[in-house]
C-alpha cells in the first residue's frame, strides 16, 4: 500500500480580512511545494462561494513523498507566515489511487 499514489486535500480558512494576505502565502508555498520529490501536483485553490476558504489539492506518488514533504525545512516559514492570517487549523485528508 505504501508505493500507491496518494491525494491530500487541505482546507483553509482566513480570518476576517485576511484572505488576500493568507491567499498569497498558500500561493507561494504551493510554487515551492511543487519542486518536492514526489510531487506530482500542488494546486492552491480559492472557493468560488466564499472567498475565505481555500484548499490545496496535492497529487503524490507515494505516503513516503507525503512525509517527507512535510519534514521539508521551507514549511516553518511558511506556517509562520500564514498563522496571522489563518482561522484555525487547515482540515487535511488524505485519498488513495
Amino acid at each position: 500500500m505504501s508505493d500507491q499514489k496518494v491525494t491530500v486535500l487541505a482546507v483553509f480558512k482566513a480570518k476576517p480580512g485576511g484572505a488576500e494576505k493568507l491567499y498569497a502565502v498558500l500561493s507561494a508555498m504551493a510554487d515551492e511545494a511543487r519542486n518536492d520529490p514526489g510531487c506530482l501536483l500542488f494546486k492552491c485553490k480559492r472557493s468560488r462561494d466564499h472567498a475565505d476558504l481555500f484548499l490545496f489539492h496535492e497529487e503524490w506518488n507515494s505516503q513516503a513523498d507525503v512525509e517527507n514533504h512535510l519534514k521539508m525545512p521551507y514549511l516553518t516559514k511558511y506556517r509562520e507566515q500564514r498563522a496571522p492570517y489563518l482561522e484555525g487549523d487547515p482540515e487535511v485528508s488524505a485519498w488513495l489511487s
